[in-house]
C-alpha cells in the first residue's frame, strides 16, 4: 500500500458511515412529515414526540455523514470518533449482555474488530497522515569509519 492510500478496511468504514447517515436522515425526514401529519390530525402529545426523534435522528445523520466523510479523507479526528464509538458500542454490548440479550454477542465482536482493526499500524498511519513508522526496505548503511 502507498503512503496515504486508503486502506480498504477504512473504506468500508466510511461507506457503511455514509450508509448510516443517509438512513438516519431519511428517517428523520420521515418522523417530522409523521409529526406534522400528526399535528394537522390534532395529534399534538404524539406529533410532539415525532418532532422530537426526527430532529434527533436528522442530527446523528448529519454526524454519521461527517464521521464518514473524515474516515474518508483521512482526518484524525475521524480516528479518534471510530474508537469512542467502538468503545460505547462494546460497554454497550455487555451491559445488553448482563441483560440477558444474547445478540448483544455479535455487536460485542463487531465493536472488537473494529477496535482492532483502528489499532493496526498501517490504518493509524493512514489517519496520522501517512507518517508510518516502518523499517526500511534498503539495509542499513554502514557506520562510518574512522581514520
Amino acid at each position: 500500500m502507498q503512503p496515504g492510500q486508503r486502506p480498504t478496511g477504512v473504506t468500508i468504514l466510511a461507506v457503511l458511515e455514509f450508509i448510516v447517515g443517509i438512513i438516519a436522515l431519511l428517517g428523520g425526514l420521515g418522523a417530522l412529515v409523521g409529526s406534522a401529519a400528526l399535528g394537522f390530525a390534532g395529534r399534538g402529545m404524539l406529533s410532539g414526540v415525532f418532532g422530537i426523534f426526527g430532529g434527533v435522528a436528522l442530527i446523528f445523520g448529519i454526524l454519521a455523514l461527517i464521521v464518514g466523510w473524515g474516515m474518508w479523507t483521512g482526518r484524525e479526528w475521524a480516528w479518534i470518533v471510530g474508537i469512542v464509538l467502538a468503545v460505547l458500542g462494546l460497554v454497550s454490548g455487555v451491559v445488553q449482555l448482563a441483560f440477558f440479550n444474547a445478540s448483544a454477542i455479535l455487536q460485542i465482536l463487531i465493536d472488537l474488530l473494529i477496535l482492532y482493526y483502528l489499532t493496526r499500524p498501517h490504518v493509524k498511519a493512514f489517519f496520522k497522515g501517512g507518517k508510518q513508522q516502518m523499517p526500511s526496505s534498503k539495509p542499513p548503511s554502514p557506520p562510518p569509519t574512522s581514520t
